[in-house]
């Protein structure tokens, strides 16, 4: 990829599987907690490492990693706990690599899109595609280079 591209200004973080059950963590298998944490939290990591370099050639440069309300430690319920555990461990790789990126002019934030009517979302979510797009957009356009190691909603800041 470095031969056809210089640089990366942006990466968007938005692979994200839910679990195939609604079930609480007692319900939870190995596997569906496994495929989940592989797609949700170790593939951001991993791409973000794999495309560091051209991230340092395009700084200031942001990664943002789509997280998800339900990653929130603070306001956690025990359903979709698959998802949920993994949004959390994202949320939190995210503020590792804020504070290891901070230093070569890169910054990392979490965002949520809300409940988007996609097809992980389902037709009964409240938001379209393009409102949930909002919020990520705005980091991108409204939110300093400057600004790193945050968890945003469209109505601010959510806590980790």
């Amino acid at each position: 990829m470095k031969k056809r591209h210089k640089s990366l200004n942006v990466l968007i973080n938005n692979a994200a599987v839910l679990d195939t059950w609604q079930g609480t963590i007692l319900e939870a298998t190995a596997a569906e907690l496994r495929d989940t944490f592989i797609t949700n939290t170790l593939g951001p990591i991993l791409l973000t490492q794999a495309l560091l370099p051209l991230l340092e050639a395009g700084k200031p440069a942001r990664v943002i990693n789509v997280s998800s309300q339900l990653g929130s430690v603070a306001n956690m319920t025990d359903g979709w706990a698959g998802y949920g555990i993994s949004k959390a461990a994202l949320n939190a790789a995210t503020r590792k690599l804020a504070e290891a990126l901070a230093p070569r002019g890169i910054s990392v934030n979490a965002a949520s899109p809300g409940w988007v009517r996609t097809e992980m979302g389902g037709e009964s979510a409240p938001l379209p595609v393009e409102k949930g797009a909002q919020n990520i957009i705005r980091l991108i356009t409204d939110i300093s280079h400057a600004t790193t190691n945050h968890f945003f909603e469209e109505k601010g800041e959510i806590p980790w």
